[in-house]
């Protein structure tokens, strides 16, 4: 979530903790897109193990941890949209608050 902190300027950039605002928020961004990636080799490695299952049973398993897999997937893209919606919603405000654009242009 976006945290608001102390507004002192830096260099006219703007308030001291925007800048680690958003690298806070394109941290979480970026974590976010490394466990759907890390998910989507689960996924493939599920895939793999299912195409070479002839027991019924474990076939149930594994169908029940790829549906795991994918809600988790689709979990995280919702996170990571909205994160990203969240950066640039705030950069749109920036470019409003200072037509100088020197914050937004930074990011």
């Amino acid at each position: 979530k976006y945290i608001q902190q102390e507004e002192i300027a830096v260099d006219g950039v703007g308030p001291k903790g925007e800048l680690d605002d958003f690298f806070t928020q394109v941290k979480a961004v970026q974590g976010g897109i490394r466990s759907i990636e890390q998910c989507t080799e689960d996924i493939k490695a599920k895939h793999s193990e299912a195409l070479l299952n002839t027991d019924q049973e474990q076939s149930t398993v594994i169908s029940q941890e790829l549906d795991k897999l994918m809600n988790s997937v689709v979990e995280k893209s919702g996170e990571v949209k909205a994160g990203l919606k969240m950066i640039e919603e705030s950069t749109k405000k920036l470019e409003a608050d200072d037509p100088s654009g020197k914050p937004a242009e930074v990011r």
